[in-house]
């Protein structure tokens, strides 16, 4: 048997033994190779990287009953993955973007996918991105996931994120859509900011001293400290504090001795 995978990107990974088309000069030695094992009866893959020559093999296929052309596209491979017909005509990603994400690595989910744009921000990002009505609950959970996450969410992902965060930022009472609205202009910083405000709660007359020559600090959100659950700050945030704190506590200390 023979099995010509077509569709593949260049560059991507293989089986060990499987052999590539990445360019026509290739072409013709496999050609000549498929031959080779159809008379001797040999089973091989053939995996094909260049789209100029992915549909140069539908002939052999006609002809011979011991070949299979398969198209191992990314989207071929997904729709597969996630056991549906078809992609959502406002599907934004490419097959770069389906491979370069990791998609395909993901677990392959139990049942039918009803809705793929929902899993595959779920899957990547997180629950937290895959709900589509805003709340306060769901707010401070973004807050936290912003502080937690490493960087922020591939550019390649924006098409889905952009369309979430309008919905986010449509819904819901004034109050709560301003709130995603101010989080989002510049949400690593302002989710840090807003939970490090929250955090010095107990330092009340103090902390918007504190802060006040941070550069990483903005009090764009600090009157939304009481809508949101606290969190342990990232350890770089700690040690710019710890110093402040310590010194506070230093002169409690010295004020009871004194007494």
């Amino acid at each position: 048997m023979v099995e010509i995978y077509t569709g593949l990107l260049p560059a991507e990974e293989i089986p060990y033994n499987g052999h590539v088309v990445d360019n026509r000069e290739d072409y013709i030695s496999i050609r000549q190779l498929i031959y080779d094992a159809l008379s001797q009866d040999a089973e091989v893959q053939v995996f094909v990287r260049t789209r100029v020559c992915d549909g140069w093999f539908w002939d052999i296929e006609e002809y011979f009953a011991e070949i299979r052309v398969i198209n191992y596209s990314p989207f071929e491979r997904l729709k597969q993955k996630l056991n549906i017909q078809s992609f959502p005509s406002d599907f934004p990603l490419s097959s770069e973007d389906v491979v370069q994400l990791g998609i395909l690595d993901l677990l392959d989910p139990l049942n039918p996918v009803t809705d793929v744009k929902k899993w595959i921000v779920e899957h990547l990002l997180g629950e937290i991105w895959a709900t589509s009505m805003p709340s306060w609950d769901h707010f401070s959970k973004l807050v936290h996931w912003f502080v937690e996450v490493e960087g922020e969410p591939s550019p390649s992902l924006s098409a889905f994120t952009d369309q979430i965060i309008k919905g986010w930022c449509s819904e819901g009472p004034g109050s709560l859509r301003s709130a995603y609205s101010r989080l989002l202009e510049n949400p690593k910083k302002n989710a840090i900011s807003l939970l490090t405000w929250s955090a010095l709660s107990p330092y009340d007359e103090f902390r918007e001293d504190w802060l006040a020559d941070e550069t990483w600090f903005s009090p764009v959100l600090v009157d939304l400290a009481g809508k949101i659950d606290t969190i342990v700050l990232p350890i770089n945030i700690r040690r710019k504090l710890d110093p402040k704190i310590q010194s506070y506590w230093n002169s409690k200390l010295q004020g009871l001795i004194d007494d």
